[in-house]
C-alpha cells in the first residue's frame, strides 16, 4: 500500500472513534481532498480490497470443504432433533 491507508476493516470502523470511514479517512477529510489524492485513497481502497478477495480464493477448496463437512453435520443435527421431539409423529 503506497498510501498507508490501514486495513480493510479499518473502511468501515476507524481506528479511533468508530466513525464510518474509509480506511482511516474520514468522510470530511475525503471531500476536502484534492481530486488527485481521493483518486489515490480510491485505488488504495479498492487494491486492498481485491488483495483481500484473492487471499479467500486461494483456499476457496478448503472453504468448499468445510462448507460441505458443516451442511452434513447440521443436517445430521436436523435430523437427530427432528427424530428427538417428534419420534410419535413417526411411527
Amino acid at each position: 500500500m503506497a498510501f498507508g491507508l490501514g486495513k480493510i476493516t479499518d473502511f468501515i470502523h476507524g481506528p479511533d472513534n468508530g466513525e464510518l470511514n474509509m480506511n482511516g479517512f474520514n468522510r470530511d477529510t475525503f471531500v476536502g481532498a484534492d481530486r488527485e489524492t481521493r483518486d489515490k485513497m480510491l485505488f488504495d481502497m479498492l487494491s486492498e480490497l481485491y488483495s483481500s478477495i484473492k487471499s479467500l480464493e486461494k483456499n476457496k477448496w478448503f472453504h468448499r470443504g468445510l462448507s460441505f463437512g458443516g451442511g452434513i453435520i447440521g443436517g445430521f443435527g436436523g435430523v437427530f432433533t427432528y427424530w428427538y421431539f417428534f419420534k410419535g409423529a413417526l411411527g
